[in-house]
């Protein structure tokens, strides 16, 4: 049986990487976002947690407060979302049972503060 032969040229085509993609309005690329995401899934948590004494004055409430605050805040490998939870405790409804439960991304760090506190 004879071999088929074939009339059309062949064609290779060269493959090259995609062009970057362009940047968003703020100037980032999705490299860069995509770079940031690995550097913040990196991030730890702090394996203790030390809370200072309860102030003696009033006075001394809302800088105890901040302080604590950023010492919890900092320990957690999502400060800002981290904040945003402390924030909840100051919200006018809140109760005590609305706080019980600290959801997944919180568990270790609300048990670690518990035990931290004197």
């Amino acid at each position: 049986m004879p071999e088929e032969t074939h009339d059309e040229p062949v064609h290779h085509v060269k493959c090259e990487d995609p062009p970057p993609p362009p940047p968003d309005a703020m100037g980032a690329t999705a490299d860069k976002a995509a770079s940031e995401a690995k550097v913040f899934s990196r991030l730890k948590e702090a394996e203790t947690i030390s809370i200072s004494a309860i102030p003696k004055t009033a006075s001394e409430y809302r800088g105890w407060e901040l302080h604590n605050w950023k010492i919890i805040a900092g320990s957690s490998a999502s400060c800002e979302n981290c904040m945003r939870w402390l924030m909840e405790m100051k919200k006018e409804d809140v109760t005590f049972e609305s706080l019980r439960n600290s959801g997944p991304d919180f568990l270790n760090l609300d048990i670690k503060t518990s035990a931290g506190s004197p």
